[in-house]
């Protein structure tokens, strides 16, 4: 088995001196490909204000670069992306788990609870959200 240690989006949170990366991790093991959470995707980049919402945009203010995303990563690491089989986002937030709608093959593993609170209203995002 080898872990890949990618950081799949930079965040740019307002009033930090730093920059924040969203970590995610590639297992490989003899027969499948695991994501760890899958970071900011291809779509969150290409429409960031409608996918991450404007809120989300002007106070987390994402570098997004596709060179960041688990797709582009996982070609990087000279892996098919069709060969991702298991994602297991540690929760549905979009900088863990925005990248899995480019991975449409993989079974996605998340806790009950994880999912009925995904499927509740979204409240809206603000700085006390932080």
């Amino acid at each position: 088995m080898k872990i890949h240690s990618l950081n799949c989006g930079t965040l740019c949170p307002v009033g930090l001196k730093d920059s924040l990366p969203c970590h995610c991790y590639l297992i490989e093991t003899n027969k499948d490909l695991i994501l760890v959470d899958t970071g900011l995707g291809r779509k969150d980049i290409e429409n960031p204000k409608e996918r991450l919402g404007k809120s989300f945009f002007h106070l987390i203010r994402p570098q997004l670069k596709i060179q960041e995303t688990a797709y582009s990563q996982v070609i990087q690491l000279g892996f098919n992306p069709k060969d991702v089989t298991h994602i297991i986002p540690t929760h549905l937030d979009t900088d863990h788990a925005g990248g899995i709608s480019d991975f449409p093959n993989s079974r996605v593993h998340v806790r009950q609870t994880e999912w009925e609170a995904a499927q509740t209203p979204k409240k809206k995002f603000s700085a006390q959200t932080l």
